[in-house]
């Protein structure tokens, strides 16, 4: 399945000092961000550093998720170009354990199922998009993310922070005019390397 929980509380795991890139800090992730069924939320970042990472981590907020049917949850990983289109270059396996237990950190393995790879290089100054998508019939409940006045506040300066695409699965590609703004402000998601954390 590529994922595992463990109860974090008030304190995350966010907090150590391995080496990771993030969506946004986890200190700004101050936010529960309640989702929705059949979409894929989206994270914009632009790494400090180049980085290979081959797992992702993402906590579940204040409200636990209850699944009865569906595929399930997965996330994923584009590249974003200068006219804000995407293009999917990693994801993880479907998930029907993540987000079970309020305030839990959980991982995913990236999958290799449809040619993509087990690890990615992430790119200094590069714009990416971090997905989550979302096929998951009962209790969807919420991530942790960045506090904002609004549907508005998605965009910071020229360059969109968060946004949502209708589809339940991560799409190959996207673009620009295809993403919806929402009040959901950017969510957190850490990208690590195993052999720097060794979890």
């Amino acid at each position: 399945m590529g994922s595992s929980g463990r109860s974090t509380g008030a304190t995350s795991d966010f907090e150590d000092d391995v080496r990771r890139v993030e969506t946004i800090e986890w200190k700004d992730a101050t936010s529960n961000k309640t989702l929705a069924n059949t979409f894929t939320y989206l994270s914009f970042f632009t790494p400090k550093y180049s980085y290979s990472v081959n797992r992702w981590r993402v906590e579940s907020g204040s409200t636990a998720w209850i699944y009865t049917t569906g595929a399930g949850v997965r996330l994923s990983l584009y590249t974003v170009a200068a006219d804000g289109a995407g293009t999917l270059v990693a994801r993880s396996a479907v998930s029907t354990a993540a987000f079970l237990a309020a305030s839990t950190e959980y991982t995913f393995d990236l999958a290799t199922a449809g040619g993509y790879p087990s690890s990615y290089d992430l790119v200094v100054g590069t714009r990416y998009a971090f997905g989550l998508s979302i096929d998951w019939a009962g209790t969807v409940g919420s991530v942790p993310g960045l506090q904002t006045a609004g549907a508005a506040a998605v965009r910071f300066s020229r360059r969109r922070k968060s946004g949502r695409l209708a589809a339940a699965d991560p799409p190959v590609s996207f673009v620009a005019g295809g993403i919806t703004d929402t009040a959901l402000a950017p969510f957190y998601a850490a990208m690590i390397n195993t052999a720097d954390s060794g979890t």
